[in-house]
């Protein structure tokens, strides 16, 4: 590794928590009253550090490095090719040409900006070599702390002596005027130790030009002196303000949930890797979080579903949003500082449970006392010589089975013939080193998801919940096509958390007033979804009328049943219905609003078909499993493909959809086309929609296509194996004609697929011609 130990920033391997945490246990220790060293640390602030950086000392670095001469004049011209243009008034004045400095954005710059900087740490080490600087211990045995760096955060420690101060101070000169960099002393802190008497304290001041450190200093981020509450009123505030300012934009739950997700929860993830946050923030925190996911704007609204069930996993019934309080337990789990050694205490008892000895040959794991099978945490040795003994000298000689001697020794007779009854094959043991795994994971390695993972399921209040069932956490979470709003509806309404009657009395402890769209009394989630005469009209429109009789009254049971029984190609629309009735259904209920059934299943379509549509140009969606796919690959030397669908609604009520696209060999969208017509039957409009796509491939001079169709009529008539119907031929005739021209052309066919095979061509497209027209 070229860069030093020193430096923690965009190095592998390396974490900004690290520097947090040492320079909190130095400050620590520079409290305590025990610490007799008269110490100072020292946090220099370079002015505008990567635009000073001189381009002559970046090149003698990279030389000092060993990097080759050809790399070192690539690099060179990447940093001296550099031109800025300063904007007046909006217009863009002349190129300035820069003489020194590194390009902020540049993905070079970091780099060489570390490698630059390691010149500094690198020269404090040479100082310290020489013995003219000592740096600082903090305890006895432990390592010489000179320097910290993170990219241009420096911190400097050492001994508060007129020596060692005038060294740091002669170092830093040498190293700004090399470099070209500049110490801010506006922002520049010095911290003493207890020890330090005041005619030293006034010396370093002097000399390095800085500020005493007040104690409400932010180091990367963190808050210094962390550990009362007030201490973290920054935190508080940035979180409270990024929630209002949300609120304030109307989301919806789903927008919500991303934002917890992939702001709020890494900025608590960030300032609990560096300090131990009050059990009172946390909550504190938590709280404003609950208020904003279930509030709406400035107003509160009743939780529907308790924080610690959202908390757990989306295969349990929850969201997978963190708790506050166990993650961080988690965090400390891994940490190794002492000043967080309360909270790493508090956990402790968590962690042993969760750790256990992998064998190997049984020569590091003590027989009695560690964890590596249960049946040995119940006896204790009787003396001293017992104590030492390890795995591998219970094990037989040969390798196989138990050294029944020592097995009495240790247990006693009746203990020895226990375990060997339960045990009878005794430890395994192999060449390898015995191993500490962690139980939270597969592979043994401890990992913060997984400490979390443990921490939930030994919560008491989470063993009694019950899992999703596979299948239905599939349809929830795992469909395509489901906008995430959509998705977080159908959470809901499993969990049963939609405001309706039923769940509202019962947590309100008011009289249940029924259905206020038909009167029933027992207004539940199932009925205002599935049950309602209201909803029933769209669910006998749609493709899956529903019938009430025999439909389960629990919201887990209902949807586990439907899982089964609807192909799962119909998941999104199935989706899609449920959410758009809940949201006029509300309309209804709350505004006045009223929509006919026809509107409803319109818009549910319309979403369906915008995200399948929409998915097409990230994935090639032909790939289906099973004969269709078999089906499609038949036909697949075709450099063309085209999908046609239509949907049919009698003429006196709207216009029949017809639809189709066409597809490259890779299944990349070429074309698409969308039209409300008249049809007479739904075969005409199938015909109708094969004549439009037949008219624009040739218009477009492709000399070869396939069409596929879910009319197996359509397919027998044009392949001349079956006629129509006289009455069908009858009424639109005109329209046949063009098939006259299609046998001329063998190299235009139809193709016959049981059920659309593209699903983003339209469902119920006349369902919106008619809405529409409203």
């Amino acid at each position: 590794m070229l860069i030093s130990q020193t430096q923690s920033a965009f190095t592998p391997g390396r974490q900004i928590s690290d520097n947090i945490i040492v320079f909190k246990e130095v400050i620590h220790t520079f409290s305590l009253t025990s610490y007799k060293s008269s110490s100072f640390c020292l946090k220099v602030d370079l002015s505008k550090a990567f635009d000073r950086m001189k381009w002559p000392f970046i090149k003698s670095v990279m030389n000092a490095f060993g990097l080759p001469s050809g790399y070192i004049n690539w690099v060179t011209t990447c940093i001296t090719s550099a031109r800025y243009s300063i904007l007046i008034n909006g217009k863009a004045d002349r190129f300035i040409r820069p003489t020194n400095g590194l390009k902020q954005g540049c993905a070079l710059s970091p780099y060489i900006f570390i490698m630059a900087l390691d010149i500094f740490s690198r020269l404090l080490q040479y100082k310290v070599s020489k013995k003219q600087l000592k740096g600082i211990k903090l305890s006895r045995g432990g390592p010489i702390l000179t320097t910290l760096l993170y990219a241009d955060d420096l911190l400097i420690f050492g001994e508060a002596s007129q020596q060692e101060i005038t060294c740091v101070h002669r170092v830093l000169n040498l190293f700004c005027n090399m470099s070209g960099q500049q110490i801010g002393s506006d922002k520049t802190r010095i911290w003493f130790s207890k020890a330090t008497p005041p005619h030293l304290r006034q010396l370093a001041i002097s000399a390095f030009n800085a500020q005493l450190a007040t104690g409400s200093e932010v180091y990367l981020g963190s808050p210094i002196s962390a550990g009362r509450t007030t201490d973290f009123s920054p935190l508080i505030d940035k979180i409270e303000g990024k929630l209002q300012n949300w609120a304030s934009s109307m989301l919806s739950q789903a927008g919500k949930l991303t934002l917890i997700k992939s702001v709020i929860e890494p900025t608590m993830l960030f300032a609990m890797q560096s300090a131990a946050i009050p059990i009172s923030t946390l909550k504190l925190i938590q709280s404003k979080i609950r208020a904003f996911f279930w509030g709406k704007g400035d107003q509160k609204r009743m939780p529907l579903v308790a924080w610690r069930h959202i908390t757990v996993s989306k295969q349990q019934g929850g969201l997978g949003l963190k708790d506050m309080i166990k993650f961080q337990q988690s965090l400390s789990m891994k940490s190794r500082c002492t000043s967080l050694w309360k909270a790493i205490i508090a956990v402790k008892p968590l962690l042993k449970d969760s750790i256990r000895w992998q064998l190997g040959n049984g020569r590091s794991c003590r027989a009695v006392g560690q964890p590596w099978h249960e049946i040995w945490m119940h006896y204790s040795p009787s003396n001293a010589n017992q104590r030492r003994w390890v795995v591998a000298d219970l094990v037989a000689e040969d390798g196989e089975g138990w050294n029944s001697n020592k097995l009495i020794q240790l247990s006693g007779f009746h203990g020895a013939l226990y375990i060997a009854l339960n045990f009878p094959q005794g430890p395994k043991l192999s060449q390898r080193q015995d191993r500490l795994i962690f139980t939270g994971q597969q592979n043994g390695q401890f990992t913060i998801k997984g400490a979390y993972n443990l921490l939930v399921q030994n919560d008491r209040h989470m063993q009694n919940l019950t899992h999703l069932p596979a299948d239905l956490y599939k349809l929830i979470w795992k469909t395509r096509d489901v906008l995430p709003r959509a998705r977080l509806f159908l959470w809901r309404a499993v969990r049963e958390a939609l405001p309706v009657d039923q769940v509202l009395s019962s947590r309100m402890s008011k009289t249940p007033t029924g259905c206020l769209l038909c009167g029933d009394f027992n207004e539940t989630v199932v009925h205002v979804l599935f049950k309602c005469p209201l909803a029933q009209q769209i669910w006998r429109l749609s493709q899956f009328d529903l019938s009430t009789t025999g439909l389960p009254d629990n919201m887990v049971h209902l949807m586990a049943f439907l899982v089964k029984e609807l192909d799962s190609r119909q998941f999104p629309t199935f989706i899609s219905i449920m959410w758009n009735w809940w949201k006029d259904r509300c309309k209804r209920v709350y505004e006045g609003k009223k929509s006919n059934p026809q509107q409803t299943l319109a818009a549910a379509n319309y979403w369906t078909f915008t995200l399948e549509k929409a998915g097409l140009f990230h994935t090639k969606y032909l790939s289906h499993e099973g004969h269709h796919k078999q089906q499609f690959e038949q036909h697949f030397h075709s450099n063309f493909t085209c999908w046609i669908d239509a949907s049919w609604t009698h003429p006196g009520i709207g216009g029949s959809g017809v639809a189709y696209i066409l597809l490259d060999k890779e299944g990349l969208l070429v074309h698409y086309q969308l039209n409300i017509t008249e049809a007479t039957s739904p075969f005409h409009a199938e015909l109708l929609s094969l004549k439009e796509a037949f008219r624009s491939v040739l218009q477009m001079g492709i000399s070869q296509c396939a069409f596929f169709t879910d009319c197996l009529l359509l397919q027998s008539i044009t392949s001349g194996s079956t006629k129509a119907e006289a009455a069908d031929w009858m009424a639109f005739n005109d329209t046949m004609d063009f098939i006259a021209d299609w046998v001329k052309q063998p190299q235009f066919y139809c193709v016959h697929v049981a059920g659309t095979n593209i699903k983003f061509i339209i469902i119920w497209f006349a369902t919106i011609a008619h809405s529409l027209k409203q």
